[in-house]
């Protein structure tokens, strides 16, 4: 009887939900306060991440970056540049294949595959090289379409050819002024990148010089002598990094260019006639296969290689060369060695210096004579005014922006969370281009500043009209109906 009374009062109380409910009531009611901390607490963190991560101008702004990213790209596609940089890698790749089928001359298929890589990329190498020719010929055409009036002879209609006279002369009148301004502007960037190398070359330089002045007084007699004489024959030398002698080599470089566009269209001429009838398949693809070549690349590489070897002349005479004379400055840091009254410290820190003035030698140089002489090569083609108008066409997907929006409001706020961002994100990255950098640090810059520009826009929609993009509807039509109330 009594087992029995506990097994129904068991059941009553276990399977009866309400006891459940009433059980957790209870023990909650103990604990309430603790309860109330422990559970709110993390809720709260994750609804504040969860709204941060969800908020609307974060959203537009990583959207827009996205989006000046994919324009870059597709500018890119259209208007290819392949940098000597590019195509020494993939020449550096083909060596490094073609050093495998040397060590494996014993494995038949090891050494088979090994020479398939190295046709693989040979010929990857001399498309990237001659895609440029594309471009090349796409600048020259533009560049003469804009900015020269042409009398269209191969139109044997004369009111047809009449007709295109008009309209080109037209094209010249509206287009010629902004391309050649735009090429000027690039031109200044492009000078005042090198001209920066070249300062803080000078500035590495003046250190040098003041430590070495400074340590003069514990030399002999002798030394001293001989290191002022040094030092006078160094300031003769260094007049080549100077700002003038640096604007007046730029500047043989641009006559060295006069005849760059004739040559390439002659090339082009040469290439073009060397096809024959299409029935002659073989001789047809042989004569591709032998024209894999950058034709602006090849018309100016030997004047370019002088150029730089006077660059590297110039930085042998006062760092020296390895197998030759010494240059000066590593005459100097011999005299300053060898004297026992200069601290082993001042050596140290005067070997650091030049070690560094070293690098800042060879990286102006490079930027000098090889970078701003490729980039000067593609300017004088006419590259800089189809940048922009490659990467400014690819703006007019953005105005879909403007197109979908349903009232004035929205239109202003896309405007200046949307528009004027992909504007700027394009702007930084014809901007990095401009100064040297590379393709991809152009877009990624690009695509950053557009970013913050997107949040920019946000913050300065809110402040300037009131319009608050990440509140929620909903909310603001309660908050207004309270206001009102």
């Amino acid at each position: 009887m009594a087992t029995s009374l506990l097994h129904s009062d068991y059941s009553n109380k276990v399977l009866n939900p309400n006891f459940c409910q009433n059980s957790v009531k209870e023990s909650g009611a103990k604990g309430n306060e603790t309860s109330d901390v422990n559970d709110n607490q993390p809720d709260t963190f994750v609804k504040k991440v969860d709204k941060e991560i969800n908020k609307k101008s974060t959203k537009i702004a990583l959207s827009t970056g996205f989006g000046v990213l994919l324009l870059s790209g597709f500018a890119l596609i259209f208007n290819p540049k392949f940098s000597p940089k590019i195509l020494n890698k993939t020449k550096i790749l083909q060596q490094k294949a073609l050093n495998k089928v040397e060590t494996t001359k014993n494995n038949v298929v090891a050494s088979k595959f090994y020479q398939k890589v190295v046709s693989m990329f040979k010929k990857f190498h001399d498309i990237l090289e001659f895609s440029n020719n594309i471009n090349s010929i796409k600048d020259i055409c533009y560049k003469k379409l804009c900015g020269q009036k042409l009398e269209f002879n191969s139109v044997k209609n004369k009111t047809g050819r009449k007709i295109l006279q008009k309209i080109q002369s037209a094209v010249v009148y509206v287009a010629k002024k902004p391309n050649e301004w735009i090429t000027k502007t690039f031109d200044k960037i492009s000078i005042n990148t090198v001209k920066g190398h070249y300062k803080r070359l000078n500035k590495q330089m003046k250190k040098l010089d003041d430590l070495v002045k400074l340590n003069r007084e514990n030399l002999s007699s002798s030394d001293r002598i001989r290191l002022d004489q040094l030092l006078s024959e160094l300031e003769k030398r260094k007049q080549y990094f100077s700002e003038g002698e640096l604007l007046k080599r730029l500047k043989a470089q641009e006559k060295g260019m006069a005849n760059l566009e004739t040559d390439v269209l002659k090339r082009f001429e040469e290439w073009r006639h060397g096809f024959r009838n299409p029935i002659h398949i073989r001789e047809n693809y042989n004569h591709i296969n032998s024209n894999f070549n950058f034709w602006a690349y090849d018309s100016l590489i030997d004047f370019r290689n002088v150029l730089e070897k006077e660059g590297q002349d110039a930085i042998a005479s006062l760092i020296g060369k390895e197998g030759s004379t010494k240059g000066i400055y590593q005459e100097i840091f011999d005299i300053l060695s060898k004297a026992e009254k200069v601290t082993p410290e001042n050596k140290t820190m005067f070997s650091r210096a030049l070690g560094k003035l070293n690098k800042k030698l060879l990286k102006a140089n490079d930027i000098e004579t090889v970078q701003y002489f490729d980039k000067k090569r593609d300017l004088v083609l006419g590259s800089a005014p189809t940048d922009v108008l490659t990467n400014f066409s690819m703006l007019a997907l953005s105005l879909g922006l403007l197109a979908a929006s349903n009232s004035k409001e929205e239109r202003r706020t896309r405007t200046m969370t949307g528009v004027f961002p992909i504007v700027g994100g394009i702007g930084t990255n014809l901007l990095f281009t401009a100064k040297l950098y590379s393709g991809a640090t152009g877009m990624l810059m690009g695509a950053g500043s557009s970013v913050v520009l997107s949040k920019l826009g946000s913050t300065s929609n809110k402040l300037l009209f009131g319009t608050d993009i990440d509140e929620d509807p909903k909310e603001k039509t309660v908050n207004s109906e309270v206001q009102s109330a």
